[in-house]
C-alpha cells in the first residue's frame, strides 16, 4: 500500500517541479529542512559543541567533503 502512495506523490512532486518554480523551491526547502534548523540551532550553541552539531546536519549533503 504505502509503495502505491509513495509512487503516486512523487509523480505528484516532480509533475509540481517541472511546471512550477515556486512548487519546486518550497520542495528543496521542504528536504532540507532538518538541515536548516540543524545550522540555525548550531550557530545558537556555538563553541565545539555547535560546530559538531553543524558537521552533522549538513553532513548527508555533502558526503564527499567528509
Amino acid at each position: 500500500m504505502s509503495k502505491k502512495w509513495e509512487h503516486e506523490f512523487n509523480k505528484f512532486c516532480s509533475k509540481g517541479c517541472d511546471t512550477n518554480a515556486t512548487f519546486a523551491l518550497h520542495l528543496d526547502i521542504t528536504n532540507n529542512c532538518d538541515e536548516i534548523v540543524g545550522i540555525e540551532a548550531a550557530e545558537r550553541i556555538g563553541g565545539k559543541s555547535g560546530y559538531n552539531l553543524l558537521l552533522a546536519s549538513v553532513k548527508k549533503s555533502c558526503r564527499l567533503n567528509f
